[in-house]
Formats: C-alpha cells, structure tokens, sequence
C-alpha cells in the first residue's frame, strides 16, 4: 500500500468504489519486479485440473475476439504442455521461438525478474512441455523444466490486433504440481505483455502502480457519470 486509503482518495466514493481502489492501491506495492514501458496485464487465476483423456484451457491475452494460447494436460494426461495459437510463440530451453506443432518441446522456465527478448521464431515448431512422467514413475514428474512442481514463467511473444504487425514480448505466470495424477492440476495465475514491439519485457513485470491507479480512478469516474444519467 502506498499510505493512502480509498477514503482518502476519494472520500465521497461507495462501497463498490473504494474496493476498487483499494486493490489498485494495493496491487501497486505488490508490483514485484518493477514495471518496464507500457504493459498489459491480465489476472487469471485459473486451474485446470488433470485428466487421464487431456484437458486443456485457452486464452485470448490480448481480448481481441481470438484466442491466442492453450494450456493443458496431453490426451493421455501424462504431460503439461503450452501450445501458442494464432502468432504466439513460446520460448524453448534453446532459446528458439517456436510455433504450433504436435511433437513436444521444453518450454523454458524464466525466474522472476529475468528478461524475455525478441527472437526469430523457427519455422515448423512445436508444443512446449512443462513437465511429463513417464510409465516407469506414474505420477512422478520425470522431465520437464518444472519437472520438480512450483512456479515459474514462460515467455512468449506475439502480434496484438493493435501492435501494427510488431511482436510483442510477455510473459505467462504457471504452478505446477509436485506430481500428475487424480486430483493433481496446475495454475495459470496471469499474463502481461510490453505493448511497445520487440522491447524486452521481465519475468513478472506489470503496469506501474500509477497506471493501475489511474484506471481504477478512470472506472470510477465512469460509474459516477453513469449514475447522475440515471
């Protein structure tokens, strides 16, 4: 929190007003590593669960009208994988970009904080693997770059609708289990992405806390001239 309080901002707002702004103001301390450029980013929080015939979830990160990533189990539910759709490309341990495909690659595993930067994607590419077991460790995950469970990030680039045909770097915030199996899923907590093309954009950045505050301020100021028309 930066010291204010919603009341104090706007000391006349409602109830639905001040929630709002108190999750900008306190989202903007909790914006870990520090913002860079211009950058969206999009909440998700979503799990999918594991499923011994696949299941997957997908996303259209920029909203506009076309999904752009699908995450999930493999239809054997032995594999965590991501596939970009459309123009997303996905980083690889490699460092290569690659595209839709049917064989697996490994997706790289990005600390937070570490830079995700522009490359040329490489023709013919893949899905990207999180983590896989094989049958001789059921439901322990045996390779992978989240092969041992927790949270990292994948990297990723693509063309917004709105980018002008440039790429755009992002990243994708993941939980992996500890192991497949009944009950096991993992978590797609969010994603962001730089809106200026090919800038490199770190693992975890998100919109400056004053962003987040003017936009909190620009919806209630909306829902303020919507009730006086009314």
């Amino acid at each position: 929190m930066d010291g204010r309080s919603p009341s104090s901002v706007l000391p006349h707002a409602d109830a639905a007003d001040r929630r709002l702004l108190a999750y900008a103001l306190a989202t903007g301390a909790a914006a870990v590593p520090a913002a860079d450029g211009a950058i969206v980013y999009t909440a998700v929080n979503q799990t999918v669960s594991w499923s011994a015939t696949g299941n997957s979830a997908e996303f259209d990160v920029d909203r506009a009208g076309l999904n752009d990533l699908r995450v999930g189990w493999s239809g054997d539910g032995t594999t965590i994988y991501a596939r970009g759709l459309d123009t997303l490309s996905i980083a690889n341990v490699g460092g290569d970009w690659m595209n839709p495909s049917s064989s697996f690659y490994e997706a790289s595993n990005f600390a937070a904080g570490s830079p995700i930067s522009f490359g040329t994607p490489t023709a013919g590419a893949k899905d990207m693997r999180l983590a896989s077991y094989s049958s001789a460790t059921p439901f322990g995950w045996s390779s992978g770059t989240w092969s041992s469970g927790g949270t990292g990030y994948l990297g990723f680039q693509f063309t917004p609708a709105s980018s002008g045909g440039m790429a755009s770097m992002g990243w994708i915030h993941v939980t992996v289990p500890t192991a497949a199996g009944p009950g096991a899923a993992f978590t797609v907590h969010g994603y962001a992405y730089e809106t200026v093309g090919q800038q490199t954009i770190n693992a975890g950045a998100v919109p400056a806390p004053g962003a987040l505050l003017t936009l909190a301020l620009g919806a209630v100021g909306i829902r303020g001239r919507r009730a006086r028309a009314a």
